[in-house]
């Protein structure tokens, strides 16, 4: 497995990252992880999404 350094990460976001880990008892890396996934899932899904023709609803 690959590893990935981030650097500057902002106190406030840290915390944010910290307690989510907690509330969710997993470490910071496997919600980093998720949350990564997450995006990249929704930016793939909005291309896909976006080369769809488009409907046109204003006969309803």
């Amino acid at each position: 497995m690959a590893n990935i350094q981030v650097k500057n990460i902002p106190d406030s976001l840290h915390k944010r990252l910290r307690i989510q880990a907690e509330k969710k008892n997993r470490t910071m890396s496997e919600i980093v992880i998720e949350a990564i996934e997450r995006e990249l899932e929704r930016r793939e899904w909005l291309g896909r999404v976006s080369k769809k023709s488009k409907t046109d609803l204003s006969d309803l």
